[in-house]
């Protein structure tokens, strides 16, 4: 209400009372009782205001406090997860290594596998020689290559034996047996095979002509070819080579002398 419409009631009042006008007083009364009510309701809403703001303040303060931890719990579980992370690099790191380095002792050991299985072969192959048959040499010549010596041009190995010849010169079977292979090849020139048996087979390369034919059969020292330089050579040689059981095995320990 305006403060002029107080004062001017507060004035009625003080006339009323002044004047003893009982009707004046009496609306004044009222006036004053609703006043009074006003005010109190004004300083109610005015309490429940404050307590408001003081609880909407608290409220604010405490989400404050509780973001504030969150943000701190969050700090700390990235920390963690980048150290998780970083750990778990590491050792996918190793693990690929790891894998790595199996796969090659992996082969590692297949590798000897093999090895051993070639050396086997070769040590039974050795141990039969002097057992089984005797070899008669297949020509007489010098050896210009023996059996594991390095191949300048390949880098392999020899698998037999290369003699130094003369052209035309009587090629002979080591020991009886079975042709089972005498006519031209690629690189070996004009080759022959003979089976003795046993798993044992005796090759004979680079000869100018063959004496024998597929099938035949041939006894120890007979002529089975006249020594040449067919296939890949450029001079008079012969390519001598005994396998058993398919293995290549040095001929000068089957050669008797």
């Amino acid at each position: 209400m305006p403060v002029y419409m107080e004062m001017t009631n507060h004035d009625n009042l003080t006339i009323a009372i002044r004047d003893n006008d009982v009707n004046r007083l009496s609306r004044s009364q009222a006036y004053l009782r609703y006043l009074t009510k006003s005010q109190l309701s004004r300083i109610e809403e005015l309490y429940r205001s404050m307590d408001t703001t003081v609880g909407d303040n608290s409220d604010a303060a405490k989400l404050v406090l509780h973001t504030t931890d969150l943000k701190n719990q969050l700090a700390k579980q990235k920390t963690v997860r980048s150290a998780v992370k970083q750990r778990l690099d590491v050792l996918e790191t190793r693990q690929v290594t790891l894998a790595a380095k199996l796969d090659q002792l992996r082969e590692e050991e297949a590798q000897l596998t093999r090895n051993q299985v070639t050396i086997s072969k070769k040590a039974i192959a050795q141990t039969v020689s002097s057992q089984v048959i005797r070899l008669q040499p297949p020509i007489d010549a010098p050896i210009r290559r023996n059996f594991g010596d390095p191949k300048k041009s390949s880098g392999s190995h020899w698998n037999g034996l290369l003699y130094q010849v003369k052209a035309g010169q009587g090629v002979k079977a080591p020991a009886a047996g079975v042709v089972k292979f005498a006519k031209d090849h690629k690189t070996l020139g004009k080759l022959v095979i003979i089976d003795h048996g046993n798993n044992l087979y005796t090759q004979f390369a680079h000869n100018d002509q063959l004496e024998v034919k597929f099938g035949e059969l041939v006894v120890a020292g007979q002529t089975i070819a006249k020594a040449g330089q067919t296939g890949n050579l450029n001079d008079p040689a012969l390519y001598f080579e005994l396998r058993v059981n398919g293995e290549p095995v040095d001929p000068l320990l089957w050669i008797d002398g």
